[in-house]
């Protein structure tokens, strides 16, 4: 999903770059990653769509957060005290102001979770914030 959601994006992206260019109005990231979502889940009608991107790129809850925090914690199970607070700030950083890309993968993950629940959700957004995809 990962890699097919991505090209749909940079596909969505420089579509949309160049119709805001055209219609003389700011591109905004969330047009892009609304479209990403209906050419994703053509069966969503636009409310749904609209909604789903607000929920999983504003709405990035505290249990999101705590969930990568965990996926990150079990991942190093003989971690010190240091290194967990150390882990716990660095991932409410990147989730406090997230850049594109991690808005992108945001959605993705929220995507993800509609398929496979919310363990590969958390385990996605690791990844992500660690810089692996």
């Amino acid at each position: 999903m990962h890699r097919h959601a991505l090209k749909v994006f940079a596909r969505t992206v420089a579509q949309e770059r160049a119709a805001a260019q055209k219609e003389r109005r700011d591109f905004e990231i969330n047009d892009s990653l609304a479209i990403m979502v209906k050419n994703l889940h053509a069966d969503w009608d636009d409310v749904q769509v609209v909604n789903f991107v607000v929920q999983q790129v504003v709405g990035m809850r505290q249990e999101n957060i705590e969930a990568v925090i965990k996926c990150f914690l079990g991942k190093r199970p003989s971690a010190k005290e240091p290194e967990m607070s150390e882990i716990r700030r660095d991932v409410k950083d990147a989730f406090q102001k997230p850049s594109v890309s991690l808005r992108v993968r945001i959605v993705i993950a929220g995507l993800i979770e509609n398929e496979l629940g919310p363990h590969w959700r958390a385990e996605y957004l690791y990844q992500a914030v660690r810089g692996k995809i």
